[in-house]
């Protein structure tokens, strides 16, 4: 700051003066560091906070789609009793409806 009013305090007294101005600038700069100091803190935490949701998200969006590719091939069987072989093609299209049925959106990446 150019117009900071802690050097504005201590401008015209010396080092170790024990007068309200030199007192009121240690309080400054000690609230001044107490806050950096807060906000670096909780800002680890908010990162920390968010790589685990995010992580969480992931590891969420696995699971149905894997639920969703086996209810898919259960369902295919279920539908096609007699047919020889099915695609892996028609199985993820059969998956991602799947996914759309229950309101999932856990396709997003690979559509």
């Amino acid at each position: 700051m150019t117009d900071d009013i802690v050097a504005r305090l201590r401008q015209t007294h010396r080092i170790g003066c024990n007068c309200v101005g030199c007192e009121a600038a240690d309080e400054i700069e000690r609230l001044r560091e107490e806050l950096t100091a807060s906000h670096e803190s909780h800002g680890n935490e908010v990162g920390s906070l968010t790589e685990r949701l995010s992580l969480a998200i992931h590891e969420r969006d696995e699971a149905r789609r894997d639920r969703c590719m086996a209810r898919a091939v259960i369902r295919w069987d279920l539908e096609h009793p007699n047919s020889p072989q099915r695609s892996e093609t028609t199985i993820i299209i059969l998956a991602w409806q799947i996914a759309d049925e229950q309101g999932w959106d856990c396709f997003k990446e690979e559509r």
